[in-house]
């Protein structure tokens, strides 16, 4: 056994950064990252450039209940900036928002005016379309599957996976090592590429406040392209 000291102290340092987070990810709880292959590339779903989405969204709540919803978005990948409209399917708007270095709500019918709802929406699709920002970074795989784990500044912690061409999956982990936030990412038929808008995500959130939501594709125009590049399913 090496004594506590100078020289024990510099072995510890000198251990591959690597090592250790892989070591801190397995006693935290979360699945362990393994070696991936050379020249296996790692999962980029998340997009880029300034968006316009719109999506069908059915949201599931505890209960079996379900509200049918369309969702308007924007987003700029550089700026993080992100501005959305919750509304019914005749057009009238429940809820919209925008975020950049703040949140401002500009609209809040109930029950969208709840305790915590808009930072909980805006960072759920945050999670979903914005690469993390202001972390460490690791790479490795699980199950089989390149990952890319992103380790936050609050102790939480985001596992990018591939799970085929085009198909993602993104979970989200709180500070003490539980999964909050599960998402999977599906591509239209004719474009199973990554750096498109995913024809379905279904996110399950696992905290507290267990929820659903199925969003379904219906346009996407890249509004920085020379071309107005489009999506739809």
């Amino acid at each position: 056994m090496v004594p506590d000291g100078p020289g024990r102290r510099g072995r510890i340092a000198a251990l591959p950064a690597l090592a250790w987070l892989l070591l801190l990810s397995a006693c935290a709880g979360m699945p362990a990252l393994h070696p991936l292959p050379p020249g296996v590339s790692q999962p980029r779903p998340f997009l880029q450039g300034r968006w316009q989405l719109t999506h069908r969204i059915e949201a599931i709540f505890p209960g079996n209940h379900t509200a049918l919803l369309m969702g308007a978005l924007e987003l700029d990948s550089e700026t993080r900036h992100l501005r959305c409209a919750l509304m019914t399917v005749e057009g009238f708007t429940l809820f919209s928002a925008a975020k950049s270095d703040r949140l401002r709500v500009t609209r809040a019918v109930p029950p969208f005016d709840g305790p915590g709802f808009a930072e909980g929406l805006m960072a759920d699709l945050a999670l979903l379309f914005l690469a993390p920002r202001e972390t460490r970074q690791v790479t490795g795989s699980i199950h089989g599957r390149p990952t890319r784990r992103f380790l936050h500044m609050d102790g939480t912690a985001t596992d990018v996976s591939t799970i085929a061409t085009g198909h993602f999956r993104i979970d989200r982990y709180s500070s003490d090592a539980r999964l909050i936030r599960r998402a999977l990412l599906t591509p239209t038929a004719a474009r199973p590429e990554e750096g498109r808008p995913a024809a379905e995500i279904h996110l399950d959130a696992l905290g507290d406040a267990r929820y659903a939501l199925r969003l379904t594709l219906i346009d996407a125009v890249r509004t920085d392209a020379s071309d107005g590049a489009t999506d739809s399913p």
